[in-house]
């Protein structure tokens, strides 16, 4: 059994309106349709999934990496030889494996 609380709300004209018109064309009574409304309004809103956020390493925020810095690493990396850039550790693989990363 559901227990019942009375309370005293104000509604915009317009909402009043579509909840008069949506118990009239169901045949329900306006607290009907007001509590189903509500009701639906709830759970679409409990349905919404929650924004992904990506969790973030605290040495990334300690000391954001220059963009020099990361300038030179790329060069760097883009100088050693084809035969190991992208190469899995180990140098198991395609001989060729790391050519196509290169520009």
């Amino acid at each position: 059994m559901m227990l019942a609380m009375r309370t005293t709300i104000t509604l915009d004209d317009d909402v009043a309106a579509k909840l008069r018109e949506a118990a009239r064309d169901h045949g329900i009574s306006f607290k009907e349709a007001l509590n189903a409304n509500v009701r639906r309004g709830l759970a679409s809103e409990e349905a919404k999934p929650r924004p992904y956020r990506l969790p973030t390493s605290e040495a990334i925020l300690e000391r954001p990496l220059p963009i020099e810095e990361a300038l030179d690493y790329v060069d760097a990396w883009l100088a050693q030889p084809v035969s190991t850039v992208g190469r899995p550790p180990g140098g198991a693989g395609n001989r060729t494996w790391g050519r196509a990363l290169l520009p």
